[in-house]
């Protein structure tokens, strides 16, 4: 774990309101909204039909979702009960809710197709459940599958989820088929894929089998991808940041070759359009000349940051001072917890005192959703756009 510093400067009214509230997360509406109406704009000028799902999971604080209530065009995508209550509670009706997921949830996957939402079933015995339901109560469905592709011959992109084609469970799915039950779209999420190159391949291969299907009426592409970030973080990976526009393209360039008429697209994205709308808020609380090294603990922690702990990447790190301090080289900053992984930043040069502020930045995608009570309690989130009045 590490990251890349600067310093900046705070109003005194913003570090006084940010040094009563930390530790805590800090979540930017305007960002959110701004990156959501991006992305809906950069697809909605390549295919004629798309829908933006906005994945729950990546970050379902109540903040978030209500934002994305605001943003038109914009629906949600689920994989629990849980997530439909907050749903729910942040105004989606079914028909504006995509349920994914292993969780068995019959009845309400049901209900949210027979209103017109997308339901994309994960396994054999969930079609048979699900196609039993529609005969027995004489109520149609549509339902799409998820399914398990490669989308490249290292099989490195290999996926636990989803039914595999050309199997006997693949094809039973589809001889349940009935006047109340019909499939009629597909859905894949492959981990961590986010280059145009295995993008286009992940068209490929789902356009090609969306071919098969009589009354295909959407594909599904789940997500990862791309999308906005500090440039600190940028500059680490090894290939250009791909725009949503050439996401986009990418896509349609595949389909484009197999379809007279590209079926509706749906994306769930939910890092692209999250992640650089949050950070954490920390204080350093203590230094320590000890011997050769200089060690600094803060009022936060890298398992207070999602998948970044443990990651190769840096965070982004920026210090607020609150206070004169001492020039230091090669600090290393801690978090609260009593473990030897708890790094906030390995090498930190310049400025540094004892109640200055540290604000991690990009932190938007899962880092709210794997919080735990670990050694303290949850941090709690605050609207940025309330705090720091520039």
């Amino acid at each position: 774990m590490g990251t890349i510093t600067r310093e900046i400067s705070l109003k005194s009214t913003s570090k006084d309101r940010l040094d009563s509230l930390q530790p805590c997360y800090l979540f930017s509406a305007d960002k959110f909204y701004a990156n959501a109406r991006s992305f809906i704009s950069a697809f909605k000028e390549t295919f004629d039909d798309f829908t933006l799902a906005y994945s729950t999971k990546t970050c379902p604080h109540m903040l978030v979702l209500s934002e994305l209530r605001q943003v038109k065009g914009a629906n949600i995508e689920i994989v629990s009960p849980r997530e439909l209550f907050l749903a729910k509670l942040a105004g989606f009706e079914d028909n504006e809710i995509v349920y994914n997921g292993v969780i068995p949830d019959d009845e309400n996957k049901f209900r949210i197709a027979a209103h017109g939402g997308i339901v994309n079933l994960e396994n054999p015995n969930e079609v048979r459940r699900l196609a039993e339901l529609a005969f027995r109560t004489k109520t149609r469905i549509e339902v799409g599958l998820r399914v398990n592709l490669d989308i490249d011959e290292s099989r490195k992109w290999k996926s636990r989820f989803g039914i595999l084609p050309g199997t006997d469970a693949y094809k039973e799915c589809f001889e349940l088929q009935s006047d109340y039950f019909e499939i009629v779209g597909f859905h894949i999420h492959v981990h961590g894929c986010r280059s145009i190159e295995m993008w286009m391949n992940r068209a490929a291969k789902l356009g090609w089998l969306g071919k098969t299907v009589k009354n295909l009426k959407y594909l599904d592409f789940g997500s990862n991808m791309f999308g906005f970030m500090d440039d600190r973080l940028a500059a680490q990976f090894d290939t250009p940041i791909p725009t949503f526009q050439e996401y986009a393209k990418a896509i349609y360039h595949e389909l484009n070759a197999l379809y007279d008429v590209i079926p509706t697209i749906i994306i769930e994205a939910g890092t692209p359009i999250v992640a650089d709308t949050m950070s954490v808020v920390g204080k350093v609380e203590n230094i320590y000349e000890r011997g050769f090294d200089t060690i600094a603990t803060a009022s936060c922690s890298v398992y207070d940051f999602g998948f970044f702990h443990g990651s190769d990447k840096k965070v982004p790190m920026d210090v607020v001072h609150r206070s004169q301090g001492k020039e230091y080289s090669n600090v290393e900053i801690f978090g609260y917890a009593c473990t030897e992984d708890d790094t906030l930043c390995k090498s930190y040069s310049g400025r540094l005192a004892i109640g200055d502020l540290l604000i991690f930045r990009n932190l938007g995608a899962y880092a709210v959703s794997l919080r735990t009570d670990f050694i303290k309690t949850r941090m709690p989130v605050y609207a940025i756009d309330e705090i720091l009045q520039e």
